[in-house]
């Protein structure tokens, strides 16, 4: 899991973006409506929810099933069919429409206009999955020899809230979270994460887990995950667990060998002795020594760059290759 810096100035730059181009776009399609209660509500609370930080998120959600209690009902319930109640399927199913009519993520992922998924995933400018670390999720547009633009690669968006179950969040930036395929439909899909449980990347600076390893039964190295610091009501552990980071972990259980073998091979002067090497040059950083003998990054504001940055950085810590300031 990544922390995203909202204070970043390519943050504010991309959050900006997303609200000077979707709010005409929306206000168009609510201008449109002939859903007199919807067209009310989302108008007045449109800003808000482009733009709110996940709290307020939970909030105007909240505020629209307060006022219409049923139609929570209906988003629980519409894939059950035995017991349920017609009229509310009836009547909220309208609703449910109506508002991804208007919040119209599906439109949003097309390649066909100037601001798109494609964009928001260019202005963010993360290159690997916000929540393994484990794959690059580069974004690619191109223009051809007619200078057409070409859109070819991007991460996916999970909405941290699921869309199923709070479709006015289809659009807010702070509920698109890019990430590789496999964290996004292969185990979080529409299953419901709460703030008072899991981590949100745009929330949760202090991520209370660390990797680590051991020797199994049979001599074999394996990926263990560690709670560390303050883990309130154990969100980082419930967060490791929902994504199953050991279990998809383990298929890189070579890079424990590796990183075993250069303790071994060099004891703990490893690190020193590159940086000896490359003295006289003064070409190199302390972090691109790093890089350079790891491929991947040692600080934390930069583990999205590189795949593996975070479990790599916290084995090398554990076996005393570097020194966790």
């Amino acid at each position: 899991m990544q922390f995203i810096d909202s204070e970043q100035i390519h943050i504010k730059n991309a959050l900006e973006e997303h609200k000077k181009k979707l709010s005409p776009l929306l206000t168009g399609k609510i201008n449109e409506s002939k859903n007199p209660f919807l067209q009310k509500f989302i108008r007045k609370n449109l800003h808000e929810i482009l733009t709110g930080e996940p709290l307020v998120l939970v909030k105007i959600q909240k505020k629209l099933f307060d006022l219409k209690p049923d139609f929570e009902t209906y988003l629980k319930e519409k894939r059950k069919t035995k017991h349920f109640n017609n009229r509310i399927r009836i009547v909220y199913s309208k609703y449910f429409e109506e508002i991804l009519r208007i919040i119209d993520y599906n439109a949003f992922t097309t390649r066909n206009s100037n601001y798109d998924a494609y964009k928001l995933a260019q202005n963010l400018n993360i290159n690997t999955c916000v929540y393994c670390n484990r794959l690059y999720t580069k974004t690619v547009i191109n223009k051809n020899n007619d200078g057409e633009v070409i859109k070819l690669t991007r991460p996916t968006f999970d909405h941290w809230f699921p869309q199923s179950k709070n479709p006015l969040l289809g659009l807010s930036f702070y509920n698109l979270i890019p990430s590789c395929t496999v964290c996004n439909s292969s185990l979080k899909s529409s299953i419901v994460m709460t703030l008072d449980e899991h981590i949100h990347p745009y929330v949760d600076k202090d991520i209370n887990f660390q990797f680590s390893y051991k020797l199994n039964a049979i001599g074999k190295y394996e990926f263990a995950i560690k709670n560390v610091g303050d883990d309130k009501n154990s969100r980082s552990k419930n967060t490791a667990n929902f994504f199953k980071f050991k279990e998809i972990y383990e298929t890189h259980l070579d890079e424990i060998d590796d990183l075993v073998k250069i303790k071994n091979a060099y004891s703990l002067t490893y690190l020193t002795n590159l940086k000896d090497f490359f003295k006289g040059t003064n070409q190199l950083t302390n972090e691109q020594i790093y890089r350079l003998a790891f491929g991947t990054e040692i600080s934390e504001k930069k583990f999205e760059k590189r795949p593996l940055s975070r479990m790599k950085r916290d084995i090398l810590i554990e076996l005393g290759i570097i020194i966790n300031k």
